[in-house]
C-alpha cells in the first residue's frame, strides 16, 4: 500500500502490484477513505412541549400547550491533495465550514365544555395554536492553496 517514502501506493508510478501490472484506474479504497472522509459533524437538539389543565367549573376543561424544538448543527470538512490513479485524485485543496440553526415554539389553547341535556350529549369545543419558526444557515469554503495541511487547522 506504500511506496518507499511512506506514501500511499499511485497507480501511476506504480507498474507491479502483488505480482502484475496495476490497472491505472483503480486506487487503494482505504487511502481514498482517508483522503475524502476528513470531515467532523456536531449536531444538538432540543424538543419537548409542557401543559396545564384546570377545571374551573363542572364540566369545563381549560387546556395550555407550550412547544419547542431547537436543532443546531456544524459541519467542517477539509479535503487534501492526491493523486491515486486516472480517476482517483485531487489536485486543489479545499476546506469548508457551515453551521445551522432553526427554532419552532407553539403556544396551544382549547377550552372544552361538555354536558348531557335529556337524552343528547354535548361537546363544544374552542381553541388557538401560535406556531412561530425561524431558522439561519452559514456556509464558507475556500479552495486552491489553503496552507492548512489538515482538518484540524482547516477554518
Amino acid at each position: 500500500m506504500y511506496d518507499s517514502k511512506g506514501n500511499f501506493l499511485n497507480s501511476m508510478n506504480s507498474t507491479f502490484y502483488n505480482g502484475g501490472s496495476w490497472n491505472s484506474e483503480e486506487s487503494i479504497p482505504y487511502a481514498m477513505m482517508l483522503y475524502t472522509n476528513q470531515n467532523q459533524t456536531q449536531y444538538d437538539k432540543v424538543l419537548g412541549d409542557v401543559y396545564a389543565e384546570i377545571h374551573p367549573i363542572q364540566n369545563l376543561k381549560i387546556k395550555s400547550t407550550f412547544g419547542l424544538d431547537y436543532d443546531g448543527s456544524s459541519y467542517h470538512s477539509y479535503t487534501p491533495t492526491y493523486y491515486l490513479s486516472l480517476t482517483a485524485h485531487n489536485t486543489t485543496e479545499s476546506i469548508s465550514q457551515s453551521s445551522s440553526t432553526t427554532y419552532t415554539w407553539n403556544w396551544a389553547n382549547t377550552a372544552n365544555y361538555i354536558f348531557k341535556k335529556d337524552n343528547h350529549n354535548f361537546d363544544f369545543l374552542v381553541g388557538d395554536e401560535v406556531k412561530r419558526y425561524s431558522g439561519n444557515w452559514i456556509n464558507g469554503s475556500n479552495g486552491g492553496a489553503t496552507l492548512f495541511g489538515n482538518l484540524q487547522n482547516g477554518y
